[in-house]
């Protein structure tokens, strides 16, 4: 499990800062959040490999990203709870057909909150304040039981619990060398 984990807020600029942030942090996946409630309501999974060819746009929000499907990869998140076993966190991957799963004490707020985001993110012009206005009614009721977004795990962390040793990956060959 990773605890410190990198995330940006799909309120953020394309901008040329964010893109060459992105570049040296050297993440296939980053997490997508909303709002400013400590990052606790993870919306995405951006693939920034799908980024190649983008040009930075100080005017484009990365909330514009999800509107326009054809432009990056963005995956709907995978939730687990803190003590799920090995069985269970391969399930999700497997059904979810991802490699990295957000770990949350409250899986069913959190899940109720990103439809409603979601619902907001992808209506059309007319119908954008009108979701937004419930997204953020979602939000604050829930803010009443307030769930955790406590880290992420990756395949990568279960394949190593399951073998019971250490992946080297390409980064980590980076790291040896540097």
């Amino acid at each position: 499990m990773t605890k410190e984990v990198y995330m940006i807020d799909i309120s953020r600029n394309l901008d040329a800062e964010l893109m060459n942030e992105i570049k040296e942090m050297n993440f296939s996946r980053v997490p997508l959040y909303y709002g400013d409630r400590d990052r606790n309501l993870v919306v995405g999974i951006l693939m920034t490999r799908s980024l190649i060819g983008i040009a930075p746009n100080p005017d484009m929000k990365l909330i514009d990203l999800f509107r326009d499907d054809d432009t990056v990869d963005i995956l709907t998140p995978a939730y687990i709870k803190p003590d799920a076993a090995v069985e269970s966190v391969l399930e999700v991957f497997r059904e979810g057909n991802v490699h990295q799963a957000i770990i949350c004490d409250d899986i069913v707020d959190l899940t109720r909150e990103t439809e409603a985001v979601s619902q907001y993110i992808m209506a059309s012009d007319d119908q954008r304040d009108e979701k937004k206005e419930l997204a953020e009614a979602i939000i604050a009721e829930d803010d009443q039981r307030k769930h955790n977004v406590i880290g992420i795990v990756t395949f990568e962390n279960v394949l190593e619990s399951v073998l019971d040793m250490d992946i080297k990956d390409e980064k980590d060959a980076e790291k040896i060398e540097k």
